[in-house]
């Protein structure tokens, strides 16, 4: 598989981070969290709802994929298209995936109408974003190398120059390590460690 010149990187959040904002006596709890995939979005929903048992409503959004292709909405109640979708803007306004943002709301009395929502939500979950910290991940693919000793110097220099991570080493009477490599780097890694060996290496795509 050719795995040269694809989408292999992405931008999400670091870590938990959690907001609150008002708007005419309503309180949004707005929170996001990194996901890497859509199972530990809905655990995440079910523990907000659990923790703010007596909220009126959790609309959330998700998207996972470097390619942004998993993606899931819900307005929980509120009128159609005035919570989940602002939410979900807010994110695209970043670029952002692999996240799961809910903005709980506690009604303070006053209706706020489906237009004054919407910009609520949006405004809530951009101002928590705004205090996020963003990252960029790459998505990487674990590889086997198995070669001489004799090439271990030259080896294990050239991986230090890439920053390329052992994540794995069994070696004996040969060395044997298995290597995180960046997607879009795989083929050319694999041409200079053939190149750097002589050919005399055994590489595997795990």
């Amino acid at each position: 598989m050719i795995y040269d010149n694809i989408e292999d990187s992405y931008k999400t959040i670091l870590s938990f981070h959690r907001t609150e904002f008002k708007v005419k006596d309503s309180k949004f709890i707005v929170s996001a969290y990194p996901i890497d995939k859509k199972e530990e979005a809905e655990k995440f929903i079910k523990s907000v709802r659990h923790e703010f048992f007596n909220a009126h409503h959790h609309p959330y959004a998700y998207v996972v994929g470097c390619d942004r292709n998993i993606y899931k909405i819900s307005d929980d109640g509120e009128p159609s298209g005035s919570s989940g979708k602002s939410i979900l803007r807010a994110i695209d306004k970043y670029n952002l995936t692999n996240i799961i943002i809910i903005a709980t709301r506690y009604f303070g009395g006053t209706k706020l109408g489906k237009s004054g929502l919407s910009h609520a939500y949006f405004k809530s979950v951009d101002l928590c974003l705004a205090e996020c910290n963003i990252v960029e991940k790459f998505v990487g693919k674990e590889i086997y190398l198995e070669f001489e000793y004799y090439y271990l110097n030259p080896v294990m220099n050239f991986l230090n120059n890439k920053k390329i991570r052992i994540i794995d080493n069994h070696s004996d009477e040969l060395v044997k390590i298995n290597l995180m490599v960046r997607l879009s780097l795989i083929e050319t890694i694999k041409k200079e460690l053939r190149n750097i060996t002589k050919g005399k290496i055994k590489i595997l795509t795990v």
